[in-house]
């Protein structure tokens, strides 16, 4: 059993080297197993794993047919048959230069190979041969005549890789001509497959900001990403916390090897290219046709064609480096004498009308890296920018360069934007107390006080600390109109809409609902001239807080709406520092998924996560409390729980949103439905509730409620169901009502069912729907239409409500004088059962020698439920495995899945005999 043990000063931490092309794999073997295919070319990049990926191909088949392994090389690619020479040592060297010769001693080879095959297989080994040429582009013509001649006659299949900016042999090429070729590209991991990528090398489970900056900083490069991975654990940037590997947001160790990969694949440019890529490097984004204009259309081709920049589409004209870390390394390689001079030339032909937010942040930290002066407010400026890219060390180094007195307290707010980035709540919240008191003008008065607002919530303060702020930003704004009687009118209007809109923060704390619209009006009101860019900010935030109104109040599909207006007012960046696109889009994806449209939701998540991925550093276990309510809604609830745990272990870390306890809370009714009672136990007495907006609160005390009803059918839980609907009903939120009263409909309570019908039928959205067919059917107590409806439900993907619909049709059955249906509806129950994440009256397959179905689990649940099975409590295998008591907890839940056991009781069950 391979153990990680924690990092310390004087030891490296022990990595996997993780398979990551399981995907591609299986197209390949599909594709040279067909009868058409003779041929697979597979095409890459340097350290997108493709020889790692050849030899898997060989491990497959080899103990099935004859494998002849080539590997191309520049310095043989002019010597005939140079890469076969392992083969010809028999040969003498005027032999070898006859080319019947080679080939008689590469078929006698592969036949010697079939017959060793035969002999231990006791059988005939058939097919083809199968030749695996790794970098092909590196093989004499000979070889490869030779190979293709050894293809056309089907003697052979061939499987090979070559560069993307490199050319196969020309005989190689006539298999494409000929049809009997296929090309298999290797791209860059998805951010999903990096996040695997990273449990899997570091044995646990790991922060989901941590892997997306192991993946960004690599570009999706499984080679590079080990190395940087490899980096930060030498380097003690990489840490556990808490059972989850944590990577530290200040700038990265980069190891020789790393940058000496990166020089490899630069050397060779001419002098042009290299300037160049030396110019991108410095300023990317950078318009190519402003390097076209500098340096020539030749060499930005050179750098295209080396696959060293990219063009992306939805940036067209703006080049890129192909990876972050490859302008960490090059810019280091760039002297400060020739830095300034590109930059100097690169300015004299800047537009900085057509700036973005980007390209002003790396041209300021671009002249300041290289000792040139910088204008306070530029510093200033980019600071902002570096915080709201989620590049906080950067902001850091900026606004600690600006001081003139009056940014003094802007940078102030900078610096607690960047603390607050970080996860440091309560230094954020001292850079920013006292602010309201010390602006002399309007702008710094207003400059952070939403992101006062953020912060109290992030520290789980009462909901009356902003109202405090706001009366504090009232007084300061009649002190400040005092001081400066002719902007008085302008100051007094402003700070009261700031006011108001801390207020309606106040309001979504608290849940009172009803006194929204008034403050709403008030802040989105036109008035005669054009909105400041603070009153834009203003009515951006009253109107995610409406879209949050509305969904209480049972028209999430209007939310939606409100949010998309929202997101559409246009904002400067640089007029503050709050977390607006993050605060307008938890609001729409709340109302997303109250309207149960989970194919919306997934494709926010995505777009979120792609346009803005620093973001998962503060909201990253937020997206995982998104997916989990997807899929419990779904029912699928072991998904659920693979998504829910992860979640909980980067909440404890950064919890902005105070959303922890509503995770908790999912994670908890999950658990116990799917009857992992040791989770759902340990879950519930580690829970505490959050205090975030109202909405996420409620939902969280509902499923709290289920939950523990589920755990301990104590009949607690549904009377705390009953009570949260009737106070719902009372205060007209009608989804908080109609959530409430389906949990206890789950539960088996029907007493409310032509409540639950109205209900459903009011509220907006495809998850309302579903729920009057569900209280329709089971109102008609008719077992054909039950059966009916569910299994409508059930193809529809509602799985959960099918089962709940299945279960009254047996309870009707049970009352009835015919049970005609009666296997036929326990059958359907078990199906929806199972696809819930319950496996119905299963046992693993014949156990192997370690008694645990080690096919079906994965290393690291082998190693924990083979630590269970000899008798370890689950704090003692996260001592021993140095990861957290809930990590245990999600990996024991996973194996029992898939064992088809409850717990550890039913050991016994699937230990072999001695």
């Amino acid at each position: 059993m391979k153990r990680f043990m924690k990092r310390s000063d004087s030891d490296d931490l022990a990595l996997r080297s993780p398979f990551c092309r399981q995907a591609e794999l299986g197209d390949v073997l599909r594709a040279f197993q067909g009868d058409e295919c003779r041929a697979v070319f597979v095409t890459s990049d340097t350290g997108m794993g493709a020889s790692t990926m050849l030899r898997a191909v060989a491990g497959e088949v080899q103990n099935r047919i004859p494998v002849l392994s080539i590997h191309g090389t520049p310095a043989l690619s002019t010597i005939p048959y140079g890469v076969l020479a392992p083969f010809l040592t028999m040969l003498s060297v005027d032999d070898v230069g006859v080319r019947v010769n080679v080939l008689r001693v590469i078929l006698q080879t592969l036949e010697a190979r079939r017959e060793r095959l035969s002999s231990e297989q006791a059988t005939q080994s058939p097919g083809a041969a199968l030749i695996i040429i790794d970098d092909a582009n590196a093989v004499d013509s000979a070889t490869a005549e030779l190979v293709v001649s050894l293809v056309l006659a089907g003697t052979v299949t061939l499987v090979a890789s070559y560069r993307h900016s490199e050319s196969l042999p020309e005989p190689m090429r006539k298999l494409w001509a000929k049809g009997m070729a296929e090309g298999i590209e290797l791209l860059p991991l998805t951010q999903e497959q990096a996040h695997d990528f990273c449990v899997e090398m570091l044995g646990g489970p790991v922060l989901g900001s941590t892997s997306w900056l192991f993946w960004h900083s690599a570009g999706g490069n499984p080679l590079l990403m080990s190395l940087v991975i490899q980096d930060a654990a030498n380097s003690g940037q990489l840490n556990l916390r808490q059972g989850v590997w944590v990577a530290e947001q200040h700038a990265q160790t980069r190891s020789q090897d790393l940058k000496d990969l990166v020089r490899q694949q630069i050397r060779g440019l001419t002098r042009q290219a290299r300037e160049a890529l030396n110019l991108v490097a410095l300023s990317e984004p950078v318009d190519i046709i402003t390097v076209s204009g500098l340096v020539g259309a030749s060499a930005v081709d050179e750098l295209l064609a080396r696959q060293l920049v990219r063009e992306p589409q939805e940036e067209s004209g703006q080049l890129r480096l192909i990876n972050p870390i490859y302008g960490e390394v090059i810019r280091e390689l760039v002297p400060t004498t020739q830095s300034r001079l590109l930059h100097q030339r690169l300015m004299s032909r800047f537009d900085p009308q057509i700036s973005t937010p980007e390209v002003h942040l790396r041209r300021v930290s671009w002249a300041l890296e290289s000792g040139m002066d910088v204008a306070d407010e530029q510093l200033l400026r980019a600071a902002i920018y570096a915080c709201k890219l989620y590049q906080t060390p950067m902001a850091l180094r900026l606004v600690d360069a600006v001081d003139t007195p009056e940014f003094a307290l802007r940078a102030r707010a900078v610096k607690a934007r960047a603390r607050f980035n970080l996860g440091d709540y309560e230094a954020a919240a001292e850079l920013l107390d006292g602010s309201a008191g010390e602006a002399r003008t309007l702008k710094e008065l207003l400059f952070g006080s939403l992101l006062m607002a953020a912060t109290h919530t992030a520290l789980g303060h009462p909901a009356r600390n902003i109202s405090t702020d706001a009366a504090a930003l009232r007084a300061a704004g009649e002190r400040l109109a005092a001081v400066l009687p002719e902007a008085s009118g302008a100051i007094l209007t402003e700070t009261q809409e700031r006011a108001n809109v801390l207020e309606l923060i106040v309001l979504s704390r608290q849940g009172d609902y009803a006194a929204m619209p008034p403050l709403i009006d008030s802040v989105c009101a036109l008035g005669k001239h054009p909105p400041s860019e603070e009153q834009l900010l203003n009515r951006s935030v009253a109107l995610a807080l409406d879209a949050e109104r509305l969904t209480v109040q049972g028209f999430p599909v209007q939310a939606q709406a409100r949010a998309e207006e929202a997101f559409n007012i246009v904002h400067a960046e640089d007029h503050h520092v709050f977390f607006l696109p993050e605060m307008i889009i938890i609001r729409q994806l709340c109302a997303v998924l109250c309207a149960g449209d989970w194919d919306k939701a997934s494709k926010i998540l995505e777009q979120f996560t792609a346009d803005a991925g620093p973001v998962i550093w503060s909201f990253g276990g937020g997206f995982n409390v998104v997916r989990g309510m997807v899929l419990i809604r779904q029912g699928k609830l072991a998904d659920a729980l693979q998504a829910l745990l992860p979640g909980m272990d980067a909440l404890t870390l950064s919890d902005p949103q105070q959303l922890l306890g509503f995770c908790t809370s999912m994670a908890l009714y999950a658990a116990a439905k799917l009857g992992i009672w040791e989770l759902a136990q340990g879950l519930s007495d580690g829970y505490s509730e959050k205090t975030g907006m109202f909405l996420v609160a409620a939902h969280e005390r509902a499923f709290m409620a289920a939950g523990l009803e589920y755990l301990l059918r104590d009949g607690a839980g549904l009377t705390a169901l009953r009570h949260q609907a009737d106070d719902a009903h009372l205060a007209g939120f009608e989804l908080l009502e109609l959530n409430s009263l389906y949990l206890a409909l789950e539960l088996g309570e029907i007493t409310a069912l032509k409540r639950f019908i109205h209900l459903a039928s009011r509220v907006e959205g495809d998850w309302a729907g579903a729920l009057k067919r569900v209280g329709l059917a089971i109102d008609t107590e008719d077992v054909y239409e039950l059966l009916r409806t569910g299994e409508l439900l059930l193809r529809e993907g509602w799985i959960v409500l099918a089962h709940v619909i299945f279960v009254n049709a047996a309870s009707v059955q049970d009352g009835a004088r015919s049970n005609r249906n009666s296997t036929y509806t326990r059958k359907m129950i078990a199906t929806s059962r199972g696809a819930m994440g319950t496996q119905i009256d299963s046992k693993p397959s014949v156990p192997t020698q370690s008694g645990v179905g080690i096919g079906r689990l994965t290393k690291r649940e082998n190693e924990v439920i083979g630590l269970a099975a000899a008798g370890q409590a689950d704090r003692e295998i996260a001592a021993t495995l140095h990861v957290s008591i809930r990590t245990v907890e999600g990996h024991l839940y996973r194996a029992y899945a898939k064992l088809g056991i409850t717990g550890r009781s039913d050991f016994s069950d699937i230990m072999p005999n001695e």
